[in-house]
């Protein structure tokens, strides 16, 4: 091979390599949901151990039963609903997020905003992502990749607290 072709082969694929490199930084950047990893990321918890929770963030404010008899664990900005086994040997089955310090996905969705802002980001994710609105509980339920996600709104639509669970792991909870 001549010189020239060498060295025209090498700059296409330069060409190339960056400009697909820009796409999907663009493509990532704009994603306005997360993967499962991301949600947990996001929030700084995952599911798990409430022993590996309680190593990390200590024990909790206080202990309580959530509406579906599961031990809930309450902290400051979080509160962990477990199940299963003794308090060290329960694993965390859903997330609650009642600080706005927690934002998740491009459109940085949390405590603090608002129903417009939710149906917005997660009804234009794509093909496994749907967003559905409750007038009689005033709930938005949002389903990205498996995630299910409620948030909880007040009078003005504003977003109070939210929750994210696995479905997997979880049955779905109808708020």
């Amino acid at each position: 091979m001549s010189r020239l072709k060498i060295f025209t082969l090498t700059i296409l694929s330069a060409i190339i390599i960056v400009t697909g490199f820009f796409v999907i930084k663009r493509y990532l950047k704009d994603a306005p949901y997360l993967s499962e990893s991301g949600y947990y990321k996001e929030s700084g918890l995952n599911f798990g151990y409430f022993s590996d929770i309680i190593k990390k963030y200590g024990e909790p404010e206080k202990m309580a039963t959530d509406e579906n008899g599961l031990l809930l664990a309450i902290y400051n900005d979080f509160q962990l609903h477990l199940m299963g086994g003794t308090i060290e040997n329960s694993g965390v089955q859903v997330i609650t997020i009642t600080s706005p310090k927690c934002r998740l996905g491009k459109d940085k969705i949390g405590v603090g905003s608002s129903k417009n802002d939710i149906i917005k980001a997660y009804s234009r994710a794509g093909q496994y992502t749907f967003i559905t609105y409750n007038e009689k509980t005033n709930v938005c339920n949002a389903a990205d990749k498996g995630m299910q996600l409620n948030f909880y709104l007040d009078a003005e639509g504003t977003v109070t607290k939210f929750d994210f669970y696995w479905q997997g792991d979880y049955w779905t909870i109808s708020p």
